[in-house]
């Protein structure tokens, strides 16, 4: 019991020292995630690691004069900064933001550094009020959720493989009726450990410059294939093999040819359900060892009967981690939030999974979301799928060409619980009544 105090009075210190950190509206921040505080605490730590990208990134993209890679970072920090209630600072980096549009080069040489050390002190003074907070880390401190560029736990999600069709688990079954969910994830790791080898390997007997090992590597990937489930692309892999094997170059070169498409989407489809973060075996036993034990015919059953009871998806794009941190802390105890943070990735999961929504952010690197648009709207099953744009660039000129695009409404960011909500919901509403879905 004195434990629990010591803890209780600690976490109200951590409060208190949040409340007088200079600059900082703890209610406005509170307001963005529905007054959870921990959601909040979240964010916080998410905006300190995006300090230290911003510090880094924004000096070298304004050494190189590259000020649309300058103007989409002060862009994303500037969102964090509003949406946790930092509008003083918000202000600061909308300053440089709208000179990186003039590439005025005197503005932002004088105000960066200011600005930036305005930003570390403001970390700092976030860093000193969880110090006087035991509680551990947050989420954010165990997050592994988000794609990233690497690291953490790596897992393959069956449930993608049962909607994209891909494979036939019937076929795997009648070969090895004990087979457990264990093995079967064996297998996958071994093919994603052999799969774009297979690519070179095609690659190279078309281009007639393969040896003995292409054809060997070629060998198994067709075994992993079938043991897979995946039969559909082995016949044209095997006439290749064939030809190789005798000696004749030009016809294995014609099959390597026709084969190399059809096996770069197959294996791209297949390692679509490799996933980064802590896998949710939700109903589906108490535990990642318990699920993986399961006979996988009994698993695919528990899957089937999850995913037909699932909860409407979501797909949230926007390069700001703490964006996609409130946006699921808005919208996850309703819906199933995908979070993507790299819009180069848009498409390849919309040829895994179908969201009933999507959540656009308009400036980011790579592609924005205005291009992003014409990509989704190119999937026949998301031609109705309402899209919502999140911007803080709210002008007549943003909204009437998203309008255009297919876009169904906008947000201006930062955003109030609620109006997120509505808007959602809305959408959601009549795309049933449209679709019949009610």
């Amino acid at each position: 019991m004195e434990s629990e105090k010591e803890e209780a009075d600690l976490s109200e210190e951590f409060w208190k020292a949040v409340e007088q950190i200079e600059g900082l509206s703890l209610q406005t921040g509170l307001g963005r995630v529905s007054g959870e505080r921990e959601d909040y605490k979240e964010l916080l730590q998410l905006v300190t690691k995006e300090i230290d990208k911003c510090a880094k990134n924004t000096k070298n993209f304004l050494f190189l004069k590259d000020y649309k890679s300058f103007r989409i970072e002060v862009h994303g920090i500037k969102g964090s900064l509003a949406n946790i209630g930092a509008a003083q600072l918000s202000s600061k980096a909308l300053e440089l933001e709208n000179a990186s549009f003039k590439e005025d080069e005197a503005f932002c040489s004088a105000n960066l550094p200011p600005f930036l050390d305005a930003l570390q002190k403001f970390k700092s003074d976030i860093a000193d009020a969880f110090a006087k907070d035991n509680a551990g880390p947050t989420k954010a401190g165990e997050q592994d959720e988000l794609p990233s560029d690497g690291g953490g736990d790596m897992y393959f999600d069956l449930t993608i493989l049962l909607i994209m069709g891909d494979v036939d688990f019937q076929i795997v079954m009648r070969r090895k009726p004990s087979i457990k969910v264990s093995d079967y994830l064996y297998l996958l790791a071994k093919f994603d450990n052999i799969a774009l080898k297979g690519v070179d390997s095609l690659n190279r007997i078309a281009n007639r410059e393969a040896d003995d090992n292409d054809v060997k590597v070629l060998s198994d990937i067709t075994d992993l294939l079938g043991k897979l489930g995946c039969t559909g692309i082995i016949s044209l892999i095997d006439n290749t093999i064939l030809a190789g094997k005798k000696g004749h170059t030009a016809f294995a070169s014609d099959c390597a040819k026709k084969a190399q498409g059809d096996y770069e989407r197959k294996q791209a489809r297949i390692l679509a359900s490799k996933k980064e973060g802590k896998p949710d075996y939700g109903g589906r036993g108490s535990s990642r060892e318990d699920f993986e034990a399961l006979p996988l015919k009994d698993a695919l059953e528990q899957l089937e009967l999850t995913e037909s009871a699932r909860k409407l998806r979501v797909l949230a794009v926007d390069d700001s981690p703490v964006m996609l941190s409130t946006i699921n802390s808005v919208l996850g105890s309703e819906y199933k939030i995908y979070s993507m943070p790299k819009p180069s990735l848009v498409e390849s999961f919309l040829r895994q999974i179908t969201p009933d929504l999507i959540l656009l952010d308009y400036e980011m690197p790579e592609i924005n979301g205005f291009e992003l648009v014409p990509i989704i709207r190119s999937f026949e099953e998301l031609k109705e799928t309402p899209i919502i744009f999140i911007t803080s660039m709210g002008t007549i000129d943003h909204i009437s060409a998203a309008t255009v695009l297919g876009a169904r409404d906008f947000i201006v960011k930062p955003f109030q619980a609620d109006n997120l909500r509505k808007k959602v919901a809305k959408h959601i509403v009549r795309k049933k009544i449209k679709t019949g879905g009610f």
